[in-house]
């Protein structure tokens, strides 16, 4: 046995199904039903404490990815956050005790946590197929088990389609099909519909500080009229006792509609600390409660459909113009394969001694094109103010790959470095290079 293995795996497993045959290292649920009849238990004090209710009782504590700031957080969830989130997060346009939810790893991402309570509230199944995102073990999960409904970050969807085991005829009891995690695109959407055209697509929102923000008011309408906003996707619309604001950091108040800022939100479900009470400076009260500064850039367009144009952090400053809608324009102009955005583009900000800052983007791959080209396509189509700074490929950087965590998402902060370095060298300089 490999030394790993020892490590990592699970000390009990269960098999939820009736008339499954018995796999070796699992127990069934009736079995150890059958054996815990075995052990008394103290029924009153069972009673007692189930009577006892503190809605501000610590739930479980999860932590942030730490991608933006290089640290993780962690945040205590509350009994009544976890039951609005269980009231108000929607999972699809079939989601019941008949559903077949295939759980997506890793456990201690927030998803996972919610997605389960979620399901065993209303009676439906849970499908836990691996301990880390495992595209194989995910498909051999939905034709076993008949999996319903399957939530999927960006690139966990994108190594699923392309893997060799995948087989349109085996996903046909798929009907709900969820994303989130990242940004989420047209072109996402339109290539999740394509892969599953028996299935609903919807964005989900949430955060690890909390969810049940949004309320999707498009079911019926088809992924290719969805109301984008560019090529960012809606997140529908405020949910029922959600409170959301979009904040003009610069002018100190909340913006108006169709301008973007940042996302303010107030709900039961979202944390009302960090751990050890770092952060302060992220939440703040008034009359309507406690507030939490997500650091989203957001925006409410006139019909009060909600829109993420990416993290506030990842603006560039001179013109406000959101990093990933340079990165959808670069990435369909430099990229030959259905490869997620997050393995062939990536943009940043880089000091301007005249404008202050100016976006950068890095390539896998020029595939045929050059600096020159990119650098003119983004100006034709955003204009004179939006020009890049300069485009380098990974191998320029030194890199061959994109740094990314468990989910997929770049690790900015350690990507930023190479970017500095590379400009340091090639102008020749000491210290960060500026455009």
């Amino acid at each position: 046995m490999p030394k790993h293995s020892r490590t990592f795996l699970p000390k009990l497993s269960l098999v939820l199904d009736d008339g499954l045959e018995p796999c070796e290292g699992w127990t069934s649920i009736q079995a150890l039903a059958s054996e815990g009849q075995e052990y008394q238990i103290d029924m009153q004090r069972l009673s007692n404490e189930a009577r006892k209710e503190d809605a501000d009782r610590v739930a479980l504590v999860m932590f942030t990815s730490g991608t933006s700031t290089g640290t993780p957080k962690g945040f205590p969830q509350r009994d009544c956050g976890l039951a609005q989130v269980c009231d108000i997060q929607q999972w699809g346009a079939h989601w019941g005790p008949s559903s077949r939810i295939l759980c997506p790893p890793a456990n201690f991402r927030i998803i996972a946590p919610t997605i389960a309570i979620s399901a065993w509230k209303v009676g439906a199944t849970l499908v836990m197929p691996s301990t880390v995102f495992d595209p194989e073990r995910t498909l051999e999960a939905v034709e076993k088990h008949g999996i319903t409904t399957m939530f999927f970050a960006p690139a966990q969807f994108h190594a699923v389609a392309a893997h060799p085991n995948f087989n349109a005829s085996n996903i046909g009891s798929v009907s709900d099909i969820l994303t989130g995690g990242d940004m989420i695109t047209r072109d996402l959407l339109l290539k999740m519909s394509a892969v599953f055209p028996g299935a609903t697509v919807m964005p989900a929102h949430g955060m690890t500080e909390g969810g049940g923000l949004f309320e999707w008011n498009f079911f019926k309408t088809s992924v290719s009229d969805l109301p984008y906003s560019g090529e960012i996707s809606p997140l529908g619309m405020v949910a029922k006792g959600a409170r959301v604001r979009i904040w003009n950091t610069d002018a100190g108040t909340v913006a108006t509609r169709n301008e973007a800022g940042e996302l303010h939100a107030c709900n039961e479900s979202i944390t009302r600390h960090y751990l050890g009470n770092c952060h302060e400076d992220s939440f703040y009260e008034d009359a309507f409660g406690r507030w939490f500064k997500t650091g989203d850039l957001g925006l409410i367009n006139q019909e009060g459909v909600i829109y993420i144009l990416g993290r506030s952090k990842d603006v560039i400053k001179y013109v406000s113009l959101c990093a990933a809608e340079i990165a959808t324009v670069v990435h369909t102009l430099t990229t030959a394969s259905h490869r997620p955005i997050d393995e062939q583009v990536a943009v940043v900000a880089v000091a301007s001694p005249i404008i202050g800052q100016g976006p950068f983007a890095v390539v896998a791959d020029f595939n045929g094109k050059d600096d020159r080209q990119i650098r003119k396509c983004v100006l034709d189509l955003f204009g004179k103010d939006y020009h890049l700074a300069g485009v380098a490929s990974l191998q320029q950087l030194g890199l061959d790959a994109f740094p990314l965590n468990t989910t997929g998402k770049v690790q900015k902060l350690e990507f930023q470095t190479f970017v500095d370095r590379y400009l340091t060298i090639r102008s020749g300089g000491i210290g960060r290079a500026t455009y």
